[in-house]
């Protein structure tokens, strides 16, 4: 899930992934930058595959998004820019959600 506004900065993965839009619209960009001019809009009900290795953005732009990700791991996230990866402090916002905690960057 995300909140209304919540960009996660680009980053990469190595394995294929396939998002199914569960509500909201989710709004992906495929990019070494962010630049929220080039996203991609998917709504409710949308699947798309992302493959993997090339660098990549998302954003809630126009609402909160719930997407459904399917992998197989291990599933390794490797943002381009490391002060982006929330994991080391560098995303200013976070959420917790259950057992796990999800961080965004809402910048």
């Amino acid at each position: 899930m995300a909140p209304s506004g919540v960009k996660l900065m680009p980053h990469r993965h190595q394995e294929d992934q396939i998002y199914t839009v569960m509500s909201g619209v989710f709004y992906i960009g495929s990019s070494d930058q962010f630049d929220g001019d080039t996203v991609q809009a998917y709504p409710l009900g949308s699947v798309t595959v992302l493959p993997g290795n090339p660098s990549h953005f998302h954003w809630a732009r126009s609402s909160e998004y719930v997407a459904q990700v399917t992998a197989i791991g291990p599933l390794i996230l490797q943002y381009l820019d490391p002060g982006d990866d929330p994991r080391s402090g560098g995303a200013p916002w976070s959420r917790r959600r259950g057992m796990t905690e999800t961080k965004w960057s809402k910048s």
